[in-house]
């Protein structure tokens, strides 16, 4: 009995060591090429200084890397990437930012973090303005995104972030609960092959999401948005030229800010079901705006230039008495209400029924 007793202690033991250990593991951002030989590297744009990055093939030997410098990798061959720094870019405004630089194909894995907390990777808040822009601009290599754990993302944090990046399939998750301005504006602009974005967003704030998915051809599974109030231009043109998505997120928000929902379906041409819970139209957010990224585009409303038929789902006290165009509720779809709707949240109980007596 005693010696079966040692047994599960020792067992115990190894385990919480083992968990430990785990807990401590450096989680390194690392590139894996894939399909054939790759080559990574850096790049610096304008006059700040370049970022302090190091990168090793096995952990254990490090070594610096210079800017527009390419580095090997063959077929299935990894390399970490660790840095201790403030913030990889400057000020998305002035142009001055770092990016990757690439060739074959290339799988991100692990935390972005390790860029900036010296290679653990548990950092949990991206503190400095346009910290990550423009990281990944153009990666047309780049076939995975790395993990982005932070909780907290700060002004022009992921600004730009993959945009271009048109071998992106699905978006990493983005957990934060705290945004700021523009902090995921255009970060997926143009991944023309991105078909699934994160499950969820979490947070808002003004023109977070601005332009997010804009010009994603292929995207057909939108994020859940928010449940609380929507900031100001929070959602602007976010879907905007998404000409595959046929079924808009559910917008929860009741209560809407100015400009948040302005152009955020712009050119989805395949849209056709769209459900709202907010009970006034507030014309700040749905009247002729002009198109924030192609001016010719001028005058055209949040719903223009989606499926000519479609199923527009709202509460019965929002004034449907309005222009049937692309700044309300698009001519040719029907209008439901959510009161006729079947209640997906009402209990389903076992029930016993007494019959014949």
């Amino acid at each position: 009995m005693k010696k079966l007793f040692a047994a599960l202690i020792a067992v115990l033991l190894s385990g919480l060591i083992n968990l430990a250990q785990a807990q401590n593991e450096p989680n390194y951002l690392c590139f894996t090429a894939v399909g054939g030989d790759a080559s990574f590297g850096m790049e610096n744009n304008g006059f700040y200084d370049f970022p302090e990055i190091e990168f090793s093939y096995d952990r254990n030997n490090w070594e610096p890397m210079e800017s527009g410098v390419y580095y090997s990798l063959n077929n299935s061959q990894k390399v970490y990437l660790r840095g201790e720094n403030r913030k990889i870019s400057h000020d998305y405004y002035g142009d001055q930012y770092t990016r990757f630089i690439m060739t074959g194909q290339i799988a991100a894995s692990g935390s972005v973090m390790s860029l900036l907390d010296n290679g653990t990777g548990t950092l949990n808040e991206v503190s400095e303005r346009d910290c990550f822009t423009k990281l990944f601009l153009d990666c047309t290599s780049l076939v995975q995104a790395p993990d982005l754990p932070a909780m907290s993302v700060s002004e022009n944090g992921y600004h730009n972030m993959f945009n271009g990046c048109t071998s992106l399939t699905k978006a990493p998750e983005i957990p934060a609960t705290d945004m700021n301005l523009l902090s995921c504006e255009a970060m997926f602009a143009n991944c023309t092959s991105l078909v699934e974005g994160p499950s969820v967003l979490y947070a808002s704030a003004p023109f977070c999401y601005e332009g997010m998915f804009s010009g994603c051809i292929n995207l057909t599974k939108a994020p859940k948005l928010p449940n609380q109030w929507v900031s100001w231009g929070c959602c602007n043109a976010m879907f905007a030229g998404c000409t595959s998505l046929e079924t808009a997120p559910e917008l929860p928000a009741e209560y809407l800010a100015d400009q948040c929902y302005s152009c955020m379906f712009n050119g989805c041409s395949s849209l056709k079901y769209v459900k709202v819970h907010f009970t006034d139209w507030n014309d700040a957010n749905y009247s002729t705006k002009d198109y924030y990224y192609d001016s010719d585009k001028a005058g055209k409303g949040w719903l223009y230039n989606v499926a000519p038929k479609g199923t527009f789902v709202c509460p019965q006290n929002l004034n449907i008495d309005v222009d049937r165009n692309g700044d309300y509720i698009p001519d040719g779809w029907e209008i439901v209400y959510l009161e006729d709707l079947p209640n997906d949240d009402e209990p389903n109980y076992l029930c016993f029924t007494a019959v014949g007596g």
